[in-house]
């Protein structure tokens, strides 16, 4: 939907082109671009430095000492791959911060990754991640080429980690921007390759700026710099923050980068003390609904089998995974995760993983995969045969609120999209990415169509939380209110005047 809109609002004239006069020099490109009722001029060069696209150097040090001054000295940076670009000069050796970029998480120390991560969030592990590179799902073939940021202190301890990603198109990354990649072509200019900090085939909120506590008050705005540098040096056109969490939001927006917002759905367990006692806080309407559904499955003859990640046989992945295919099929929305990642996934997530099989006689008919962490329950991969009716409902929601009731998660992440959720007690959270582009005409392009953007997510999301399946507005995490930031878009929109 959001890719339709940005389509409908983004006309594009033709591009000119003007030659520099010496084959050595860059070539210059000149478009005139219509975005979003803006006509503006997009120079870009035509190039872009392949020396670090390809594998080699496999690692780009850039020294970051201190703060940035000002946005001018930011602007100001140069330097060649391998180069170390010292931004202030000062003694004390652990308050210099020497960036890297690597191109396996494979060369980072285990320990020190968790270090950094500092969170149960399994998606930020070192496991899940690696599992990504050695199934092969995160490769240049599919698209993502790892460039995984460190930071180490003078001492060599390594203060901060991201998951960054050289991206050469815009798939699995639940935050369309193609028609942005459109735009930028058609004024000239290159979009691909792109940078990506974020987490590969995950719409999962969290930090993206992992930095060590205790580090020096500068990390994390060092680490911003240097990602902006790199894309400066590379002559690469944008960087892309996909689902982060507020304070890394708050981080970016103060170093000017544009935030956008989506929708997505979460249940939260407000102290229920049984299924039973999570209907009751439902309407009669929605209690009836959810109550006829589960005795229609239960009527079916299927039954229900739960096995966690080191419990998976072969046999038991391959039907997983013929489900889950199966599934994609009939929709025709091609899935990019290899068999082998799930298998992966299984060894790597073992004791977070659970994996509910719906089976008619002795043959598997639907599979939930979920995830498990942070005191937090994932839904992450559905599959299933044909004409089974609320057998999704069944297996993706129900079974798993029953679940986290009686284990004491605090709440379970819908994953992307589903406004069948709603209906069944998840309500909606406003999700964010964070976008730099290398061009000031098309950021303020893109600015104006985000400011437009906002606005209407946030009515939806007002429309949305009014829709509320509970006798009353239950408590809920901060999450799904909207944060300081979203009410002053709102207020600059006009909107909406306030949102509880």
């Amino acid at each position: 939907m959001r890719g339709k809109v940005g389509l409908n609002t983004m006309i594009f004239a033709s591009a000119s082109v003007q030659q520099c006069g010496k084959m050595e020099q860059l070539s210059t490109l000149t478009a005139s671009m219509i975005f979003a009722g803006l006509r503006i001029k997009l120079p870009e060069e035509s190039t872009v430095a392949s020396d670090w696209i390809q594998e080699r150097p496999r690692r780009i040090g850039v020294v970051f000492q201190g703060a940035f001054s000002d946005d001018e000295e930011r602007h100001g940076l140069n330097g060649k791959p391998g180069q170390n670009v010292d931004l202030a000069e000062q003694d004390a050796r652990s308050q210099a911060l020497t960036v890297n970029f690597v191109d396996s998480i494979g060369t980072i120390d285990v320990a020190s990754w968790s270090a950094c991560a500092a969170t149960d969030n399994p998606f930020l592990s070192h496991a899940f991640l690696k599992a990504l590179e050695d199934s092969g799902a995160v490769t240049p073939v599919t698209g993502w080429t790892p460039r995984y940021l460190t930071a180490r202190d003078g001492n060599g301890r390594l203060q901060a980690v991201a998951p960054v990603y050289l991206k050469s198109n815009s798939n699995d990354e639940y935050c369309s921007d193609h028609a942005w990649a459109l735009g930028y072509q058609q004024a000239g200019g290159q979009y691909y390759p792109k940078l990506l900090v974020g987490v590969p085939f995950a719409p999962v909120s969290g930090r993206r700026l992992l930095v060590r506590p205790g580090a020096p008050a500068h990390t994390a705005q060092a680490v911003i710099g240097a990602l902006e540098h790199v894309a400066r040096t590379q002559r690469l056109s944008s960087i892309h923050v996909t689902f982060p969490d507020e304070p890394d939001v708050r981080r970016f927006q103060s170093a000017g980068w544009l935030v956008r917002h989506d929708i997505q759905y979460e249940w939260s367990n407000v102290g229920y003390r049984s299924f039973a006692d999570f209907l009751g806080a439902l309407t009669a309407r929605k209690r009836s609904n959810i109550l006829h559904q589960r005795r229609a499955v239960a009527d079916s003859g299927i039954r229900f089998r739960t096995l966690a990640g080191d419990q998976m046989r072969p046999k038991d992945w391959a039907a997983f995974v013929r489900l889950f295919n199966d599934l994609h099929h009939r929709r025709n929305t091609p899935q990019s995760l290899p068999s082998a990642f799930f298998t992966r996934l299984g060894e790597a997530l073992a004791d977070r993983l659970r994996i509910t099989f719906a089976d008619a006689g002795d043959d598997p008919v639907g599979a939930m995969l979920c995830v498990y962490g942070d005191r937090r329950i994932y839904l992450r991969n559905w599959g299933c045969v044909a004409n089974q009716k609320f057998l999704h409902f069944e297996a993706a929601c129900y079974r798993q609120i029953e679940y986290a009731i009686d284990h004491g998660y605090s709440a379970i992440e819908g994953g992307y999209g589903g406004d069948h959720k709603l209906e069944r007690g998840f309500l909606p959270i406003l999700t964010h990415t964070l976008h730099w582009f290398s061009h000031s005409n098309m950021r303020a392009a893109v600015d104006g169509f985000l400011l437009k953007e906002r606005g209407e997510v946030l009515h939806r999301f007002a429309g949305l939380t009014a829709r509320s399946p509970f006798k009353r507005l239950c408590q809920t995490p901060s999450r799904l209110s909207v944060s300081a930031f979203a009410e002053k878009t709102v207020a600059s929109v006009g909107t909406l005047k306030t949102m509880g």
